[in-house]
């Protein structure tokens, strides 16, 4: 039986607090399959608005059929007010929630099945080499760099991982994305990985104790044109290995920099309020 902790990809780029500014806008447009979806945020000094879609089918009089992008939710962060706002667009409902989030309880782990206890070693490596390529080039404004970034999944006595390979090459810039109550990483903590405890065959298993090895100075940019290849190792009962690859490609369609409404950081009229639980979160 084949089995994997959960990883999530964290949706931005953290970098070092920069300077006040009017706002910005940056739509992306993501690429894992044969059709594109756009992602796109708006964000000045104190709050942040994400607003996610999906690429679906819609057939026009004709009968022909096109794919147009869907909205299905908006994640609003507003710090003078120490809230987020999650909406549902579809649905005409938003939930509200304190921001920064605090931590949890134990208790609220334990019901969140998220209190399993951490092996005592390290079970698994993450390997990061980072390699400038030296080549720089001007996109919107700002000057890009040429990175390229494998990250090396490697099980350790006592994981129960699959051993993974992902190659990040893409083009970056220097521009700050964080507002102003922007929750700060520890030091020492490497952004990028959230982890689950596994079950298997009814048995929850420890969660992973990860150690980081870092190669080359690690990029912070904001990827404005991305390659992400994964390459994934699986044995089956059968003892012969098997190897899978995804490719997801990202691109910055739109960046521009100046005045935003306010209005795109407040729930629309008509939002009917509902509590969190009653709904997924987009966070």
């Amino acid at each position: 039986m084949l089995f994997s902790p959960w990883w999530v990809l964290l949706l931005s780029v953290l970098g070092p607090q920069a300077a006040e500014n009017a706002g910005t806008k940056m739509v992306i447009r993501n690429t894992f399959g044969s059709h594109p979806n756009y992602n796109t945020t708006y964000w000045t000094a104190d709050r942040r608005r994400t607003e996610f879609t999906r690429a679906v089918q819609r057939t026009k009089e004709d009968g022909s059929v096109e794919w147009v992008d869907d909205a299905i939710s908006v994640f609003i962060v507003r710090c003078d007010l120490g809230q987020s706002f999650t909406l549902n667009m579809k649905a005409e409902e938003y939930s509200a929630a304190e921001y920064p989030p605090k931590r949890l309880t134990p208790e609220e782990m334990a019901a969140r099945g998220i209190n399993t206890p951490v092996a005592p070693q390290p079970t698994l490596r993450i390997e990061t080499t980072t390699v400038d390529t030296g080549e720089r080039k001007e996109l919107f404004g700002h000057v890009a760099r040429h990175v390229i970034t494998t990250a090396k999944q490697i099980p350790l006595e006592g994981s129960h991982t699959q051993a993974q390979e992902t190659v990040r090459d893409g083009w970056y810039i220097d521009v700050d994305q964080t507002i102003s109550c922007e929750p700060k990483l520890p030091a020492g903590t490497v952004s990028g990985f959230v982890m689950a405890g596994a079950v298997v065959g009814g048995k929850e298993m420890m969660m992973e104790r990860p150690e980081f090895v870092n190669i080359g100075a690690r990029e912070t940019g904001i990827p404005v044109k991305e390659t992400r290849t994964t390459t994934s190792e699986a044995a089956p009962a059968t003892g012969v290995r098997r190897y899978s690859d995804s490719i997801n490609e990202s691109e910055v369609t739109q960046f521009t920099e100046g005045p935003l409404d306010p209005a795109l950081f407040e729930v629309p009229p008509g939002f009917k309020h509902v509590e969190r639980s009653q709904r997924n979160s987009a966070q």
